[in-house]
């Protein structure tokens, strides 16, 4: 097993483009006979949560609580420890508390309680698009979930943001969709963008830019891509 230890930033080399450490270590035994050569460098954010991204968390936990049924205070666990052993990459994977965390661990688990509010269909009270971190990982999960990015609603439709390579002569059937920008809408806010436009559509719902479909997503729609 290895050790892992802590140390301390000492100089930033901005000509070289990387930073000296120093990090005590007292066991020259453990490193003679380990053989140590290379070490892995974790940078944890020291800027402390927002009361914003606090409030987004308890926001959805309290809205998977209620879909659930289950203890409000025993769902903050499972999340916890559904993104401890699933989705945080760290040298040191540790229980933590919203209110003392740091910034970047509160967007990611921000983002993994939006993924698990779209694949098991959480009603909230407040759309996901306000309370996402990642605008773009949450258009792709609405995507891959045929989800409405405005209200939530499933079968979506697939709306080109440029309506004229579709529109205008376009066959859907037989154009290469992989590489085009879209988004997933519910009937009702697909004919809203198209009677307002894209600017107004875009400034009412803070989504002023569509997602490059993939090859995975175009999987996903039946949609032709560039096959290699």
């Amino acid at each position: 097993m290895s050790d892992i230890v802590t140390g301390n930033i000492e100089r930033i080399d901005e000509y070289r483009g990387g930073f000296w450490t120093f990090v005590p270590y007292s066991n020259w035994k453990h490193l003679c006979d380990r053989k140590y050569s290379e070490v892995l460098v974790e940078l944890p954010d020291q800027r402390p949560a927002s009361n914003e991204q606090k409030a987004k968390a308890h926001i959805m936990m309290k809205a998977i609580a209620e879909y659930s049924g289950t203890d409000k205070d025993k769902t903050e666990f499972l999340m916890k420890s559904l993104f401890l052993d699933k989705y945080i990459a760290s040298l040191t994977k540790k229980y933590f508390s919203l209110a003392t965390c740091d910034m970047t661990t509160a967007h990611d688990f921000i983002s993994m309680l939006v993924d698990f509010c779209i694949e098991y269909g959480v009603p909230l009270d407040r759309p996901l698009y306000e309370l996402c971190e990642d605008i773009d990982r949450y258009m792709y999960q609405c995507l891959m979930h045929r989800t409405c990015l405005v209200c939530g609603r499933t079968r979506a439709d697939l709306h080109h943001c440029d309506g004229s390579t579709v529109g205008m002569g376009g066959d859907r059937k037989t154009l290469i969709h992989e590489g085009l920008e879209c988004m997933p809408l519910c009937r009702d806010h697909h004919m809203e963008y198209h009677q307002h436009g894209g600017k107004a559509f875009g400034e009412k719902y803070h989504l002023d830019h569509g997602f490059i479909l993939t090859q995975e997503i175009c999987k996903r729609y039946g949609l032709r891509y560039e096959v290699s």
